[in-house]
């Protein structure tokens, strides 16, 4: 698979945030931080919107996620297959846990140490708890 996502991928560009430094963010998670501008999420349980995939030099090019579908992210924690997976305080996937309240998706394949990359199908929500 792509690690840019598969042909049934939603992919959107959104502005850069002014704290987000895409070159170094490919495959985390991201968070709306203003209308149609989106940056690494910076908390844990935080809204995710999408992973972003596109890998630019600069903070003022617009940068791509994929918002829906299935994108690679950097796990930080081990994830079994078929977890639903968060995001924890520098935008990369954690189990998900009732106190975290908002959603990524849906790991698709294991991670066993921090810093692997796993296939999330992408569905971000959020759930009360």
């Amino acid at each position: 698979m792509s690690s840019y996502g598969n042909a049934h991928s939603r992919k959107e560009t959104f502005k850069t945030a002014a704290s987000a430094l895409t070159s170094t963010c490919q495959f985390y998670i991201a968070e709306l931080t203003a209308e149609k501008t989106a940056g690494v999420c910076s908390s844990v349980g935080a809204q995710p919107i999408g992973v972003i995939i596109s890998q630019n030099d600069s903070n003022t090019e617009a940068q791509t996620l994929i918002t829906s579908g299935i994108a690679r992210v950097y796990a930080n924690d081990t994830i079994t297959a078929g977890a639903v997976v968060a995001t924890d305080a520098s935008g990369r996937a954690i189990p998900f846990a009732t106190t975290t309240s908002n959603i990524l998706g849906l790991a698709r394949n294991c991670s066993d140490d921090t810093g692997t990359m796993i296939e999330v199908e992408i569905n971000p929500m959020y759930t009360s708890s």
